[in-house]
């Protein structure tokens, strides 16, 4: 698939080693700063998706959200 794209285009490469004998090196180019970083990003959500389907104006009444939890009318 990267051969398919042009170099500007790319958001992912696979490096030839460069540091050790068979070591390969993955980057990707980070969406945010368009930058290009090595190793694999990390993934994560500042809340999980059910947060997000408590209408806006009834979350801070209904939803409690910490960096550790998330709870929604005291069930979820």
């Amino acid at each position: 698939m990267a051969a398919l794209l042009s170099q500007s285009d790319k958001f992912f490469d696979i490096l030839s080693p460069t540091r050790n004998l068979g070591e390969t090196i993955f980057r990707f180019k980070c969406a945010c700063c368009q930058e290009w970083h090595e190793g694999m990003p990390g993934f994560s959500a500042d809340a999980p998706l059910y947060f997000y389907s408590i209408p806006a104006g009834e979350r801070d009444s209904r939803c409690a959200l910490d960096a550790d939890t998330c709870i929604v009318d005291d069930a979820h």
